[in-house]
């Protein structure tokens, strides 16, 4: 009933500052939900080992679903600038549950930036549809 995102780190991150370095962040959409890291200051080479949890709400994964992933430079006045991102389909997520994946982030024109961020996956499917089994069974022997 939940999808779990360890945002391990990143490498190569796009420098968008004139003077010093990004500070930058995972920002990650999914079925309207924002979660975000910490912000890493002047550090192309981020390291997070931060987790996102995600409630479903007992909805279970479609293969159909994507996640929008975003690394964002961090501003204190202005707004926070994209240095890349990812589309992640979660296909993959419903077979296999757990995944580890090295995503290629693209700027806005799907360009690539040459940066890559690690992530691992974890989806724990709702029980709903085992338990609704077993108690349809259970009723239809009690009648017996």
């Amino acid at each position: 009933m939940s999808l779990t995102v360890f945002v391990i780190n990143a490498t190569n991150v796009p420098n968008a500052e004139t003077f010093g370095k990004s500070d930058p962040y995972v920002s990650i959409e999914f079925q309207g939900l924002k979660q975000k890291t910490e912000y890493k200051d002047g550090d192309l080479n981020p390291t997070w080992n931060q987790k996102l949890e995600f409630d479903l709400k007992g909805t279970a994964l479609s293969s159909n679903d994507s996640m929008q992933i975003y690394v964002k430079d961090y501003e204190k006045i202005g707004r926070n600038r994209l240095l890349g991102q990812a589309t992640l389909s979660m296909k993959d997520l419903v077979k296999q549950k757990n995944l580890k994946l090295g995503l290629k982030l693209v700027d806005g024109s799907k360009r690539d930036v040459g940066c890559v961020l690690n992530i691992q996956l974890t989806y724990s499917p709702p029980a709903s549809a085992k338990k609704s089994e077993r108690s349809e069974s259970t009723r239809l022997n009690s009648n017996h």
